[in-house]
């Protein structure tokens, strides 16, 4: 038997876990493709069946080099037990293993499913170079049909100030091709850019002032213990020290920002980031508290809140804030106009030619797969009964279009 690597408890935690999802959470070379394969391996000849496994990774060499290991393994296995019929079966399915590259597993779902999605049956993923051309062709004619249709003043010319520094409509072209692609790896692909952009009320009643509203409630978790802890300690020493303000002051602080957060405005967060005047730490000594500690704690504090909330989110004026999610919902609105249309071009072209792109390949595997609702499709419920596992390599590097897919195909069975 060939020598086995040592691993880690974590990773040998991570390999004899059953019974639901897990996802390893691991830096650069500390062994996750290691530890994925001796799962693999030990599941295999402890009875699981191979072709009862989906394993998925991101290049044809690291599936070809993933497949060679565990064949290697299991081969050297039957040398220490030449009469296993079940490692002999596993090293013949090897070969027909579903050990591929994701966009390899995206096309044996489609290629039988064609017709569900309208596309040739014949369809050919279509060179980089050729895919490119096709891109670029499409979007110069629908830029002209814009520019030629579009009145002046026009939602269209607005998009192109926002890309006024470019010097020609070839770079303008570039950066709205940049953004599709981008949008072509996120679920809801150019609805994206018209999701939640419906402004009526406070700006932290809109999906980025809840974040900020998040934000702030970590700040104020963060802290407030902290403080009255550094508080405490000051009233413990004997008479009172005039630092002990600076302090106490800063912890009404919190306090008014926590009280703000349960009924949130932008407005009221506002003022009270403006009406912020950090007191001075007059007369403290090294003597009495934990002076470095304390000191580090105010410092850090003081910056971030100055320097953070109130000089940058929370320094326009609510007005301004409004203008600026109306024009901004505004530009995205024409910009899923100029992207619908042209993804519309892009597509005809590559239906003319009879080629498709890989981001075509995840999306028509994700229709196949999902239903408008997000609910996993009959197809991804009936594939889902064929597999035990679920293995994706550099998982980090998934989007949010490949994660749906395997989300539609798993039953809580999938090893990340």
């Amino acid at each position: 038997m060939a020598e086995k690597k040592a691993f880690t408890s974590s990773q040998s935690k991570a390999i004899a876990h059953s019974g639901s999802d897990l996802l390893i959470s691991a830096g650069a070379g500390s062994g996750k493709t290691a530890t994925l394969t001796e799962r693999i391996i030990r599941k295999i000849i402890d009875g699981a069946d191979i072709s009862r496994m989906l394993v998925v990774t991101f290049t044809k060499e690291a599936a070809n080099e993933l497949k060679s290991r565990i064949t290697a393994r299991l081969v050297s296995a039957l040398k220490d037990a030449p009469d296993n019929r079940h490692l002999q079966a596993q090293i013949v399915k090897m070969s027909s293993a579903k050990i591929s590259t994701i966009h390899s597993f995206c096309l044996s779902v489609i290629r039988p499913n064609f017709d569900k999605i309208g596309i040739d049956n014949d369809f050919r993923v279509g060179e980089e170079n050729e895919i490119e051309t096709l891109m670029k062709e499409s979007m110069n004619e629908v830029i002209d049909f814009f520019y030629e249709n579009e009145p002046e003043n026009s939602d269209f010319l607005t998009v192109c100030d926002c890309y006024s520094q470019l010097s020609s409509e070839d770079k303008l072209a570039d950066e709205l091709l940049s953004l599709y692609n981008k949008l072509s790896s996120t679920s809801l692909f150019l609805d994206s850019l018209i999701k939640d952009t419906d402004f009526d009320g406070d700006f932290m009643l809109t999906p980025y002032g809840k974040v900020l509203t998040t934000e702030l409630s970590q700040f104020v978790y963060h802290y407030a213990p902290i403080y009255k802890k550094i508080i405490d300690d000051i009233r413990a020493v004997d008479g009172t020290p005039k630092y002990l303000n600076a302090f106490v002051s800063d912890f009404e602080y919190l306090t008014r920002i926590d009280e703000s957060l349960k009924s949130p405005t932008y407005q009221g967060l506002k003022e009270i980031f403006d009406s912020y005047t950090p007191l001075p730490l007059n007369g403290i000594k090294d003597s009495e508290i934990d002076t470095v500690f304390a000191k580090a704690v105010r410092e850090k504090f003081k910056k971030t809140l100055v320097e953070k909330y109130k000089g940058s989110y929370f320094s326009a004026k609510s007005e301004s804030i409004e203008a600026s999610l109306i024009q901004n919902n505004k530009i995205c609105a024409s910009m899923h106009k100029i992207l619908t249309l042209f993804n519309e071009e892009f597509s005809k072209k590559k239906r003319s030619e009879g080629v498709c792109d890989f981001n075509d390949i995840e999306r028509f595997a994700h229709k196949l797969l999902l239903e408008k609702n997000g609910e996993p499709s009959s197809l991804a419920r009936e594939l889902s009964l064929e597999l035990d596992e679920i293995y994706v390599d550099e998982y980090q590097d998934t989007n949010s279009v490949q994660n749906d897919i395997f989300a539609a195909i798993s039953r809580n069975n999938r090893f990340m």
